[in-house]
C-alpha cells in the first residue's frame, strides 16, 4: 500500500523529565518541535492551516 502524500507536518511537544522530577524541580518545562515536508515546507498557507487545525484542539 502506497500513501505517496504531498507533504507531511509533524509537531511535537514534550516535557523536560529531568527538570521536572530532580534538580530544579521546573515543572512544566516542555519543549516543541516541527517539521515539514513536501507542500507544508514549500508553501507557508499550508504551514498557516496545519498551525490554525492544531490551535483549535
Amino acid at each position: 500500500m502506497n500513501l505517496n502524500p504531498r507533504g507531511v507536518a509533524v509537531m511535537f511537544k514534550a516535557e523536560h523529565m529531568c527538570m521536572s522530577l530532580r534538580g530544579v524541580r521546573a515543572h512544566g518545562a516542555t519543549t516543541i518541535t516541527h517539521r515539514f515536508t513536501g507542500v507544508f515546507a514549500e508553501d507557508q498557507v499550508e504551514q498557516d492551516r496545519f498551525f490554525a487545525m492544531i490551535a483549535r484542539r
